[in-house]
């Protein structure tokens, strides 16, 4: 493993107007030396694209250094040549569906023995941040009803705003928390630099005002606006652990107390209230049926939560909203683990009737049994079978 270090055999280049010399530079130098390089927006600059697929053909002529290796990161552009992405190895990363993957993802930014040390008013305060940074993400998915225009918000923003607000606080004597300062960084530079349309900016500054305030510091309503009924409250100052767990656990969907609140014509009907089939999983079921099976979902994921990597030997696929997502999960977890073709692996599922007990021993015997024809010298296409109890 090469051991890298920064502007040795390392170079980072962040694309823009003049970087263009400064990055090809770079790609000499690690091309003869076998350094890494790291060439960062590489859409700004999509005419030198084309300059950069030409150059690395040279390099490929002139057999450069077997360690060299270059990596680019881009948001979706048509400027960037097809040749050089079909060369590439690609890897996306887009900000997950729903507020609370969003949250979840945002808060993760932030590494946990640093958090912990941190003063519990920046803890608060670094929280709403991280809502904050969710609702201006999630905002975009509703195209012209979340804003005028469209903004390349980003995890760089949450952490640039993060690093302001340990320069404000840590070792300020000041009692008082400088919020205007605080609203102004954030609402116009850090997000506000993105934002160019007034109506967009002031939806900002109303969310910032709502936050960036005293009420933050202990428990708050985080649902900003909100109708009568949706309500959802920020931790108090704690560990890193214990906002994790109020974000996975705290807005869990609560069936008894849902069930209070439905209609009498619901009840009467068995029916499932309109906002319910429109936010819930697909479902033909009548509302008690619909209700048993909700608690079922939910206790399977319950069992699986406090281990999350360990992959339950028995899970119902038919009580997970994308039964599609897991099975494809499941093969990439296992081309990893025992380095096999992704192309080259299926998942075959038997509809039975047993007991849970019955199916672990089942997949016991299956997988010791692959595992012996994978061992084989016939080279057999390999394969691994989940047999799940129907429900």
């Amino acid at each position: 493993m090469i051991g890298l270090q920064a502007n040795v055999n390392y170079h980072n280049v962040a694309m823009g107007q003049g970087q263009d010399e400064i990055a090809m530079q770079k790609l000499e130098l690690g091309s003869k030396e076998g350094h890494w390089v790291m060439l960062q927006n590489i859409h700004l600059m999509p005419s030198w694209c084309a300059i950069l697929e030409k150059r690395l053909d040279a390099f490929a002529v002139e057999n450069s250094n077997p360690y060299f290796r270059l990596f680019l990161s881009a948001d979706p552009s048509p400027g960037i040549p097809i040749g050089l992405l079909e060369r590439s190895i690609k890897l996306t990363n887009e900000p997950p569906q729903g507020l609370l993957a969003n949250l979840r993802r945002s808060f993760a930014l932030f590494n946990r023995e640093e958090f912990d040390e941190r003063d519990s008013k920046i803890k608060s305060i670094l929280f709403a941040l991280c809502h904050f940074h969710s609702l201006m993400l999630e905002r975009k998915k509703f195209g012209p009803l979340g804003y005028n225009m469209k903004y390349p918000f980003s995890s760089g923003d949450l952490r640039d705003s993060a690093s302001v607000l340990y320069n404000y606080l840590e070792g300020s004597t000041a009692v008082k928390i400088p919020w205007e300062d605080l609203r102004y960084i954030f609402g116009e530079i850090m997000y506000g630099g993105h934002i160019v349309d007034d109506w967009d900016r002031r939806m900002c500054g109303k969310y910032l005002s709502y936050f960036m305030q005293d009420d933050i510091l202990d428990e708050m309503e985080l649902v900003p606006y909100a109708a009568e009924g949706l309500s959802w409250k920020s931790p108090g100052p704690g560990t890193h652990e214990k906002y994790l767990e109020h974000i996975v656990r705290e807005v869990r969907f609560n069936v008894e107390e849902a069930a209070m609140n439905l209609t009498e014509e619901a009840l009467t009907e068995e029916s499932l209230p309109v906002w319910w089939v429109k936010l819930g999983f697909p479902s033909t079921r009548p509302l008690r049926s619909w209700l048993v099976n909700l608690k079922d979902r939910c206790a399977q994921l319950d069992d699986w939560f406090p281990d999350p990597p360990a992959v339950p030997k028995v899970v119902d696929v038919s009580k997970l909203f994308n039964p599609q997502s897991f099975l494809t999960a499941i093969k990439q977890v296992c081309c990893q683990n025992q380095k096999l073709e992704l192309d080259r692996l299926h998942v075959f599922t038997e509809a039975g009737c047993g007991s849970s007990s019955d199916s672990i021993a089942i997949h016991d015997k299956l997988t010791k049994f692959l595992m012996r024809l994978m061992q084989s010298p016939q080279k057999l296409i390999p394969f691994r079978r989940q047999r799940f109890i129907s429900p």
